[in-house]
């Protein structure tokens, strides 16, 4: 019984983690489409957050490259 629930476990896992990477791909599309759509705003605050989301993106990039490197 215990290897029944090990394997549905591990599927379990790999569902959530696939979910997670679609979930980041698409983070990551609807980030960059706003990136360039925000690009003209020379306003103080625009470029502060255009700079975090920017280090963001670049950590979510990490992470998804991570998870499928896994898969």
């Amino acid at each position: 019984m215990e290897t029944h629930f090990e394997s549905m476990e591990t599927a379990h896992g790999a569902l959530a983690r696939e979910r997670v990477m679609a979930d980041l791909r698409s983070l990551i599309r609807d980030s960059e489409d706003l990136l360039k759509a925000t690009a003209g705003d020379v306003g103080e605050k625009a470029k502060e957050a255009r700079s975090r989301l920017t280090a963001a993106l670049e950590r979510a990039r990490t992470t998804c490259g991570q998870l499928e490197d896994q898969t």
